[in-house]
């Protein structure tokens, strides 16, 4: 009978021990999900942010307004150009888009140096549409420019070759890091300039 009692109190301290083990764990998986959700919710309204001061930027150069706007190119650091795949023509795109992205440069570093730390942001790219060539606007460490190129190569022709309704909206993915349970967290999303 001892032996039964003795039994039976272990096996309800085993049980009881589990289920501390297991609130725990519910507890620790809720808040990694809280803290994932509103990372992704951040990051959404950041690309929203770059998204409209792109989009502004651009329009207001390609129409001649930066002298109206209080950006003068000459005082930019023009943005680094790579290609995206080896048939990616830069020379087309810096040309074409140079007065366009310094005014976007311009700004992009004024927004680094006073928000993007607050912001947790590692890079920005613009991808041209035509040409596939990337312009890096310096946000962030060369080191997380070459995972990024890495990781954009098949990204960006999954975006390009999807259909319409999938171009219109940004997309999200995460790339590994070889540790379990972490990686890198990128997104895409479309400006135009215009009707393109």
């Amino acid at each position: 009978m001892l032996w039964t009692l003795g039994a039976l109190l272990t096996t309800f301290y085993i049980i009881n021990v589990l289920h501390e083990k297991e609130t725990q764990v519910r507890q620790e998986f809720n808040t990694d999900f809280e803290q994932a959700q509103w990372y992704i919710r951040h990051s959404a309204d950041v690309t929203r942010e770059l998204k409209y001061i792109a989009e502004n930027r651009l329009n207001a150069s390609a129409n001649g307004l930066d002298v109206l706007n209080g950006v003068f190119t000459g005082k930019t650091t023009p943005p680094q150009f790579y290609p995206l795949y080896s048939d990616s023509d830069c020379s087309a795109m810096s040309g074409t888009w140079r007065n366009s992205l310094e005014s976007l440069s311009y700004f992009l570093h004024y927004w680094k140096t006073n928000f993007a730390s607050a912001y947790e942001l590692n890079r920005v790219f613009f991808i041209g549409g035509k040409s596939l060539c990337l312009a890096d606007f310096g946000i962030g460490n060369a080191s997380s420019r070459e995972r990024a190129l890495k990781s954009l190569h098949e990204r960006v022709l999954k975006y390009r070759n999807g259909n319409e309704e999938e171009r219109k909206n940004s997309f999200f993915w995460v790339a590994s890091t070889g540790q379990p349970g972490s990686g890198y967290y990128y997104m895409v999303t479309p400006v135009y300039t215009g009707a393109k």
